[in-house]
C-alpha cells in the first residue's frame, strides 16, 4: 500500500514523536560554591568512615570467609556512587554495636557489592551468573 520511502518516513516520524514526547523540561538552578563544597565534605568523610570501618580486622576476617579480599572491597566502596555510598553507611550506623554489629556491616557491605554485581554494576563474584 505505501512505497518503501513513505514506511520510512513514517517510522522515521514514529521514532522522532516518541524522542520528542520522551522528554521533559529541564530545569536549572544555581548552585552555590559552598554548598558543592559541603557535600563534598560529606561524602568524602562518609567514604573514610566506611573505609576505616573495613579496616577492622574482626570485618576482614569476616570478608575472607565470605571469600572476598578486603582489597577488593575497598576498591569497590572508592567507586560506589554517592547515593550507593549512603546508603552503606546508613546500613552501617542503624547496627547494633558490638561484636555483632561488625559482622552484621560485612555483611551489609557483602550484600550491597552482590546487588551491585547482579546488577551488573560490578564484577566481583564469579558464582553471579549474568545473561
Amino acid at each position: 500500500m505505501y512505497s518503501g520511502r513513505m514506511k520510512n518516513l513514517f517510522h522515521a516520524l514514529a521514532v522522532l514523536a516518541l524522542f520528542v514526547l520522551q522528554c521533559g523540561q529541564a530545569q536549572a538552578g544555581l548552585v552555590s560554591t559552598d554548598t558543592v563544597f559541603k557535600d563534598a565534605r560529606i561524602i568524602a568523610a562518609t567514604r573514610a568512615e566506611v573505609v576505616s570501618m573495613l579496616d577492622t580486622r574482626a570485618v576482614a576476617d569476616e570478608l575472607i570467609a565470605l571469600g572476598v579480599e578486603p582489597a577488593l572491597v575497598k576498591q569497590r566502596v572508592a567507586n560506589l556512587t554517592d547515593a550507593e555510598l549512603l546508603e552503606l553507611q546508613q546500613g552501617l550506623q542503624t547496627l547494633p554495636a558490638g561484636g555483632i554489629g561488625v559482622v552484621g556491616a560485612a555483611v551489609l557491605v557483602f550484600l550491597v557489592l552482590l546487588v551491585t554485581d547482579i546488577a551488573g554494576l560490578t564484577d566481583i563474584f564469579p558464582f553471579v551468573v549474568k545473561d
